[in-house]
């Protein structure tokens, strides 16, 4: 991030947190719920998850939004739509925010680096990844201004989710959080993948919107952003050498990072062969729908475990990641659910042969995945609601 465009954010969020604590002297409301939602804005993600819950239960809440696109100021839209844009985030988003008993998020709010919730305020951390896979928040080396303002954000949380009994004391070490305000409930997003009718029907609503990928043998191909990649960011999978193996026997759907996506352009010589859905917002879609996953360090693999398909591990930088990058919580040989590769040959050669390690799925399952089972969002309305 450049210094001018980081003094720029950082005067933002002290904007934001000055106008907050003006608002907090407003009587708390203990029947708003206001939910940051800027990871995942989808329907079933997490707080979409809960959200649909609370309306079809008609639980006696107000709930009010912040997303990701709240952020974005767009300076050719013209005064008159900048200061519509201002008093909706700074003013009217803030105000409720400010007077909300509940505050739930998927991701790291930074602007509140600079203010406090009040006392009585329940700050509820859903977290955007499931299970403890590579190593990330407080666990990753890092020094600077971005790295405070996230350790402060994070102080103000009174609740953090995650999704195994095994993994509590590595997210409460991660956010710096006391054992006893880490609670085991699972993820709401996983729900679907216990509901053979819900299940059915994003499965039709995907082939009505891509009737060509139908009766296809698909594989979902999720690579990690690497920290030392911002720019000239190239895939290392080889399509040519995978298409000539495979024919039209396999289509191959990508989900990239943004910082990946927006260096990669999808060649026309792989039309009908390889799609981009890296934009795609139901990313519980392609985890339905697809017949394998091709990832290498992404926490993705533990809502793919739920479904009991096969996971390669493509990590052709195994080393390097582990000890020059974020690095893991476990021996990455011995944990991943499937086999591992580091070159395309054998990635090949595993395909080829249905040589998928299916055996290590099993187990994964059980020690990691223990609170996933369709109840993930009715228990936390239970816990906390």
């Amino acid at each position: 991030m450049c210094r001018a465009n980081y003094y720029m954010k950082k005067f933002f969020y002290i904007l934001f947190s000055i106008l907050f604590n003006i608002f907090k002297m407003c009587p708390l409301k203990s029947d708003k719920i206001t939910f940051i939602a800027t990871h995942d804005t989808s329907s079933h993600g997490n707080i979409g998850m809960i959200y649909n819950q609370i309306k079809a239960k008609k639980l006696p809440y107000r709930t009010y939004f912040i997303k990701r696109e709240d952020y974005k100021f767009n300076r050719s839209e013209g005064f008159s739509s900048l200061m519509k844009h201002f008093v909706r985030f700074f003013i009217i988003k803030n105000f409720h925010l400010a007077t909300s008993g509940y505050v739930i998020l998927d991701n790291v709010f930074l602007p509140a680096a600079y203010f406090r919730y009040k006392r009585e305020a329940k700050v509820i951390q859903l977290w955007h990844s499931a299970g403890a896979f590579k190593k990330f928040g407080m666990d990753i080396p890092a020094n600077g201004e971005l790295r405070k303002l996230e350790e402060r954000a994070d102080s103000t949380y009174t609740h953090l989710i995650v999704n195994s009994e095994s993994i509590k004391p590595i997210f409460a070490k991660a956010f710096n959080m006391k054992h006893n305000r880490v609670y085991p409930s699972g993820l709401p997003r996983t729900d679907i993948f216990f509901n053979e009718k819900e299940i059915a029907s994003r499965k039709k609503f995907f082939y009505r919107a891509f009737p060509e990928l139908k009766d296809k043998k698909i594989i979902l191909y999720a690579p990690t952003f690497r920290d030392d990649e911002t720019t000239n960011v190239k895939l290392k999978f080889d399509f040519e050498k995978f298409f000539k193996q495979f024919g039209r026997e396999y289509v191959v759907l990508l989900r990239l990072h943004p910082f990946v996506k927006k260096n990669f352009i999808l060649e026309n010589h792989w039309h009908g062969l390889l799609y981009d859905f890296s934009d795609y917002e139901e990313i519980n879609d392609l985890l339905l729908i697809s017949d394998m996953l091709i990832t290498d360090y992404s926490s993705i693999i533990f809502e793919y475990s739920i479904l009991k398909k096969p996971i390669i591990f493509y990590a052709y930088d195994l080393e390097k990641y582990e000890n020059q990058l974020r690095g893991f919580y476990y021996p990455y040989k011995d944990f991943v659910p499937g086999s591992v590769v580091s070159d395309m040959d054998q990635l090949i050669r595993v395909i080829a042969e249905h040589d998928y390690n299916m055996d290590k799925l099993e187990s994964f399952v059980k020690k990691y995945n223990d609170y996933f089972d369709g109840s993930s969002t009715e228990r936390f309305i239970e816990m906390f609601l």
